[in-house]
């Protein structure tokens, strides 16, 4: 594990990885949000309110619970992914979403129900 080859032992550089992970959660859904909704200040509360009170509080605080985190993170990735498939539908972008699918499946198995959710997104569009 990557992690055990960069802190070792030492619990404090797995919660930081954890922290790290929740960060960029927090900010994918802020863009996210933004984008989708166009509202920047409803957004940016949706936004602090998940910063500060994740649904699942403990996959943020334990180290075992690191699925979660990887697994929210591969979903708002594949999903912004998407927006940025819809501003520019180039071949390049296009690939960019099993890209990001992949690692999620890897991470948590749940995230089997992504496609059917942009399948939903893209049509009701």
């Amino acid at each position: 594990m990557l992690d055990y080859q960069l802190y070792g032992v030492q619990a404090g550089g797995h919660h930081l990885t954890n922290l790290f992970f929740h960060l960029t959660n927090t900010l994918l859904l802020f863009l996210l949000l933004t984008h989708t909704t166009g509202a920047l200040w409803p957004s940016a509360l949706v936004a602090a309110l998940f910063a500060l009170h994740p649904m699942h509080v403990e996959s943020v605080a334990w180290v075992s619970e690191r699925k979660d985190v990887l697994s929210a993170f591969f979903w708002l990735a594949t999903l912004w992914g998407l927006c940025l498939v819809c501003l520019r539908p180039e071949p390049e972008t296009l690939s960019v979403r099993p890209g990001l699918l992949r690692p999620g499946l890897m991470a948590k198995p749940m995230l089997v129900t992504l496609p059917l959710v942009l399948l939903s997104w893209t049509t009701g569009r």
